[in-house]
C-alpha cells in the first residue's frame, strides 16, 4: 500500500467534503426548527399565563383537562413533526451526491498508490441500479429512525410542562421558566435527526466506497481504517485508525456521528507484476501521532481516568476500543471504560 501525500490530500478533501455537507445540513435544519419553535413559543407561554392567571397552583386534573393546554400540545407535535419531516427530507436529497462522490474518490485514491501512469475509472462501470439501492435503503433508515422523534419529544414536553407547573412555587413564574425547557426538550428532537442524518449519510458514502473497491478487487489487498488524528478524535478512533481489513468487511463501524473513512488498500506494486521500487506508506502511525501530541490534547482525548490509566502503562492504545451491540442499528466500536486497578 503505497499511501503517499497525493493520497492523504485526497483523503483530506473527501472529510472537508463531508464535513461541508453535514454543515450544510445543519444549518438546514437548526433554521427549520428555529422557525418552528417561533411558531409555538408565544401561544405556548399564553397558555401558561392563562392556567396561572389567578395565581394559584393548578392541580394536575386542571392541567390534563385544560382544553387550551390540548390544543397547544398538539399544535407543538405538529410543528415538531414536521420539522423532523423536513430535517429528513434534506438528509435524503443529499444521498447521491455523497454516494456518488465516494465512488469516484475511491477510485482516484487507488490511483494515486499505483506505479506513475496506472489508473482506474471502476465506478464510472458501476450499475446504476447499485447506486440506487444504496441511496433508497440509506433513506429507508433516515425516515424510520426519524419518525418517532416528534412523538418521543412531544411526550417529553408533556411530562416536562405538567411537572413543573406542579412543584412550581410561583405560577406565573413557573410558566416563563417552563417555556424554557421545553424549547430544550424540543431543540433535543434536532439533536437526534441531525445525528441519524449524518450517521446515516457517512454509513451510505462507506457503502459505496466498498462497492468502488469491490470493482477494482484486482489491485486491491484489503482496506485500512482512517482517522482524523486530532484532539477531537475519540479514543476508539485513535485505536482502530490503520487497522486492516478484508475487501468484503463493511465498515468502518465507528460510533454515531463518527468520521472515520476506508482507505483501500492496494496490492504491492510487485504482486501487481510491475518491477519498480515502491515507495513506503506514508499513513500516519496513531501511536506515534499520539504520543508527539501535547499533553493536555491527550488528556482531552482520553479524559482524565484514561489518561492516567495510559500514562501508568495500564491502559495501552489497543485496548481503548470495543465492540457494542446496538439492536435496531447495527454494532459499532465505541471507547472502552477506565480500566480497573
Amino acid at each position: 500500500m503505497a499511501y503517499n501525500s497525493q493520497s492523504d490530500g485526497i483523503v483530506r478533501q473527501l472529510q472537508a467534503s463531508l464535513r461541508f455537507i453535514a454543515d450544510d445540513h445543519t444549518r438546514q435544519a437548526t433554521a427549520t426548527f428555529v422557525r418552528a419553535w417561533d411558531d409555538i413559543a408565544p401561544e405556548l407561554l399564553a397558555t401558561l399565563d392563562e392556567i396561572a392567571a389567578d395565581g394559584v397552583k393548578p392541580t394536575r386534573l386542571q392541567l390534563v383537562r385544560s382544553r387550551r393546554l390540548v390544543n397547544t400540545l398538539a399544535l407543538i407535535e405538529d410543528r415538531l413533526a414536521g420539522a423532523v419531516d423536513k430535517s429528513a427530507k434534506a438528509a435524503i436529497d443529499q444521498l447521491h451526491l455523497i454516494v456518488n462522490q465516494a465512488g469516484h474518490t475511491t477510485d482516484r485514491l487507488i490511483t494515486s498508490m499505483l506505479p506513475p501512469g496506472e489508473s482506474v475509472a471502476a465506478w464510472t462501470r458501476v450499475d446504476g441500479r447499485q447506486v440506487d439501492a444504496i441511496v433508497s435503503r440509506t433513506a429507508d433508515r433516515i425516515t424510520k429512525l426519524s419518525y418517532p422523534l416528534s412523538d418521543e419529544a412531544t411526550a417529553a414536553m408533556k411530562r416536562e410542562l405538567v411537572r413543573g407547573m406542579l412543584i412550581g412555587s410561583n405560577p406565573r413564574e413557573t410558566a416563563r421558566r417552563m417555556v424554557g425547557r421545553t424549547e430544550g426538550v424540543f431543540n433535543g428532537g434536532l439533536s437526534r435527526a441531525l445525528t441519524i442524518a449524518r450517521t446515516e449519510q457517512l454509513d451510505a458514502q462507506r457503502a459505496a466506497a466498498k462497492m468502488a473497491e469491490d470493482a477494482n478487487a484486482d489491485v486491491l489487498e484489503d482496506w485500512v481504517w482512517t482517522a482524523n488524528l486530532g484532539s477531537r478524535t475519540c479514543p476508539s478512533c485513535w485505536a482502530q485508525h490503520g487497522t486492516h481489513y478484508p475487501l468484503e468487511v463493511s465498515g468502518p463501524d465507528d460510533h454515531q456521528n463518527g468520521r472515520c473513512t476506508r482507505v483501500p488498500g492496494t496490492k504491492s506494486w510487485k504482486d501487481l507484476g510491475f518491477d519498480i521500487e515502491e515507495p513506503p506508506s506514508i499513513l500516519p502511525n496513531s501511536e506515534e501521532r499520539f504520543a508527539a501530541l501535547p499533553v493536555e490534547d491527550q488528556r482531552t482525548v482520553l479524559g482524565p481516568g484514561r489518561f492516567e490509566a495510559w500514562k501508568r502503562g495500564d491502559f495501552p492504545m489497543d485496548q481503548w476500543s470495543v465492540r457494542r451491540e446496538n439492536p435496531g442499528w447495527r454494532d459499532s466500536y465505541v471507547p472502552a471504560r477506565v480500566p480497573t486497578v
